[in-house]
């Protein structure tokens, strides 16, 4: 089971390490962090950082929550309704209330936690959110069993991550239309496979799945959260190419990548930290203990960098010592 599984802790751990790049990386061109470089950062980054990794990282998180949920589902866990809802409750929606409230309390917003009932607190929308997709790809596990009406419905919410959003803004239903496409596709890759594997491998197709992602976002890139349905479904194509890939990397190369195996296991906690972590280490406090502003100017690669895996480090620190403790282990085991 574990070695069926490796490369999706990998896909994983890479996933939310582009996430937090994405967020760290962000900081260096909003005016309020870094006035003074703002453009240079601009220029350096924001078309990579606004249109490649972010587009992909965040829909393969999806997916692989969709695999996962698939994959032990077709195994003979999360068989019971109210059992499988209990169970994300704890694991996605008391994280989400109690990070959020620690989060708005320490960050100098504006203390208003029933917000956290409509549109969640910065990147903590995603745990609200997830919670709905293990209701709904149960539903569709119990009672759509016919394979055309599970594509029919990826189709449908594939299409539907290029619309605005017009679900109530009620604890994360209203991202349902944007997000749930990627968790369907992860379960149907989950539980056909085998099949699509002998498709891909049979036609040389794996090549020809990663093309159209590369050419869209060369010749019109888009920015995070604004999707058109020829550039969801580039990169759904994308996601099928890169998941085929993992999954026929060799064991040699399997080995090499036991760090972000590792990884995994803390990869809710870094999600969780990473962006209450980061703002901290580029604050006005920060800035007065150490010359964070001459950094900034002088090394645009080196400086934004090493502010990233101190990030990751910080994140990682917080998410190992708190699992020490039961509560931790509740929290983000």
């Amino acid at each position: 089971l574990k070695m069926k599984l490796t490369y999706i802790s990998i896909l994983r751990s890479l996933s939310i390490l582009i996430v937090v790049f994405f967020h760290v990386y962000h900081y260096m061109y909003v005016p309020a962090h870094f006035p003074e470089t703002v453009q240079m950062y601009h220029d350096a980054y924001f078309w990579f950082n606004q249109c490649v990794g972010i587009n992909i990282a965040m829909p393969m998180f999806t997916l692989i929550a969709g695999f996962l949920f698939s994959y032990f589902y077709d195994k003979g866990k999360y068989q019971e309704f109210v059992p499988l809802i209990k169970k994300k409750a704890m694991r996605l929606l008391l994280p989400f209330f109690v990070f959020g409230i620690l989060m708005m309390a320490t960050t100098g917003v504006s203390f208003r936690p029933w917000e956290l009932y409509t549109g969640g607190f910065a990147h903590l929308w995603y745990l609200s959110f997830l919670f709905w997709c293990f209701p709904l790809g149960w539903f569709i596990k119990k009672y759509m069993k016919s394979v055309n009406v599970q594509v029919f419905m990826l189709v449908v919410f594939l299409l539907g991550a290029s619309q605005e959003k017009f679900l109530p803004m009620i604890m994360g239903i209203h991202n349902i239309s944007k997000w749930f496409g990627w968790f369907i596709l992860g379960m149907l890759l989950s539980s056909y496979q085998t099949k699509i594997k002998k498709v891909i491998s049979k036609y040389h197709l794996v090549t020809l799945l990663l093309i159209p992602f590369l050419l869209q976002t060369y010749f019109s890139p888009l920015e995070y959260g604004d999707q058109t349905w020829y550039s969801v479904f580039c990169v759904a194509s994308l996601l099928v190419g890169i998941l085929y890939i993992f999954a026929n990397m060799g064991r040699h190369i399997l080995r090499l990548c036991q760090p972000l195996v590792w990884l995994s296991k803390y990869s809710f906690g870094i999600y969780i930290f990473h962006n209450w972590v980061g703002p901290y280490m580029i604050s006005s406090t920060a800035k007065r203990i150490f010359p964070l502003e001459d950094l900034a100017a002088n090394h645009v690669v080196l400086f934004p960098l090493m502010l990233t895996l101190s990030v990751i480090f910080v994140s990682w620190c917080l998410s190992w010592a708190l699992m020490q403790t039961k509560v931790g282990r509740m929290l983000i085991g």
